[in-house]
């Protein structure tokens, strides 16, 4: 399965208010199982505390974010505590906001002895009551939904289901259910991450279609995404992204101007291979003036914008190389040999400790990366039988 981001619960930051007239919005992302804020510029970064898959309010007042572990999770408020309740063998994921501020859409997976299912659920905030628009049997064709999100006038709830074919390759497409329920039906093919335009007329998403790279696990594979737009039909598709890394999560600012999304580009996963290189990358409408948000160690996913926290969108600067990266060591154990090639060795950085391993394994530039490094702090004795 392709990796939640989740982060264990912990006690949250208040949201502190805002000062003045700020020039450019506000972001929320996630990055080393916290939830950060900053500027549209990717200046004033702060925590905002612990969690996952952060989305603001229409308003911009309050912060739904997931906290739990991969297999039990719930859907929060940011200094406001829990939306839904922590079960055991229950993860609700993906939260999204009614236009109106008083439901949330998430996506629930639910497991019940060999039962397995996903499903599409709406929560009227002030009363928690819940309704189940679509359920989807995880067995026998391994089928799931997710990622829901709520077009902008109320009526309809846009989502991601997918499916491992003969190949175990996963294809996902993006289906549409009324938000007052009935009959989900399908609207873009060989898609996934869907997002509406603030003014309903479009739609973003990551498409699978180009068959840009593919990444394997043990048990199944994905290809890579590219960020597309659509009508709000599904027809007059067009490519935002072309690179070997895979783009995924995108939003729209709240005057449709800009799109934030999450890409490995810097340093595409290979194979079966994790790199965690992820950052959060802004770009125009049309896919123009593309920059890096968020350049450094941890991995930096999911953005969201903040409504109503600053009239510019744009990051001030186009050019994604400019960004400067921001190394947060981790913590080193003992390790015998000394072996130790700083925190940035030829434009790669120190991102993971496991146990005596260190692993240079994140780019501290935006392209023209060398080859990941693992040193294993072991004697000689050790690593030959």
């Amino acid at each position: 399965m392709r990796r939640l981001w989740l982060a264990v619960p912990l006690l949250l930051a208040v949201i502190a208010p805002a000062h003045g007239a700020p020039e450019h919005a506000e972001i929320a992302y996630v990055s080393g199982e916290r939830i950060w804020a900053a500027r549209a510029d990717g200046s004033e970064r702060r925590l905002l505390g612990r969690g996952a898959q952060p989305v603001w309010s229409p308003d911009g007042t309050q912060l739904a974010f997931v906290s739990g572990s991969e297999d039990e999770s719930q859907i929060m408020l940011l200094g406001a505590g829990a939306i839904t309740p922590l079960r055991k063998g229950v993860s609700d994921q993906s939260p999204a906001w009614s236009p109106d501020g008083t439901q949330l859409a998430f996506s629930r997976f639910t497991v019940r002895g060999r039962r397995y299912r996903t499903s599409i659920v709406t929560l009227d905030v002030a009363s928690r009551a819940e309704r189940v628009l679509v359920t989807q049997r995880l067995l026998p064709r391994f089928e799931y939904v997710g990622q829901p999100a709520w077009s902008p006038d109320g009526a309809t709830i846009a989502f991601a289901h997918a499916r491992i074919d003969r190949e175990s390759d996963i294809r996902p497409d993006v289906r549409t259910v009324p938000a007052a329920g009935g009959t989900p039906s399908t609207l873009i093919r060989d898609a996934q991450w869907p997002a509406w335009s603030p003014d309903g007329r479009k739609l973003a998403f990551a498409s699978i279609r180009d068959r840009n790279g593919k990444i394997c696990t043990s048990d199944e594979c994905r290809f890579a995404g590219e960020i597309y737009t659509a009508a709000a039909d599904g027809a007059d598709l067009k490519r935002l992204t072309d690179n070997e890394g895979d783009d995924a999560a995108p939003r729209w600012s709240p005057d449709g101007s800009r799109i934030l999304f999450t890409s490995d580009r810097n340093l595409p996963s290979r194979g079966a291979i994790w790199y965690d290189s992820e950052e959060v990358y802004s770009m125009a409408a049309d896919g123009s003036c593309l920059t890096w948000l968020t350049n450094g160690t941890p991995a930096s996913v999911t953005a969201t914008w903040r409504p109503a926290s600053g009239g510019r969108f744009d990051p001030g600067s186009c050019d994604p190389a400019t960004r400067a990266p921001r190394f947060e060591r981790p913590r080193l154990p003992r390790v015998r040999g000394g072996l130790w090639l700083g925190r940035q060795y030829e434009g790669l950085l120190l991102a993971d400790v496991y146990r005596w391993d260190l692993r240079y394994d994140d780019c501290a530039r935006f392209e023209g990366c060398p080859a990941t490094i693992t040193l294993w702090t072991k004697t000689t004795c050790e690593l030959v039988p």
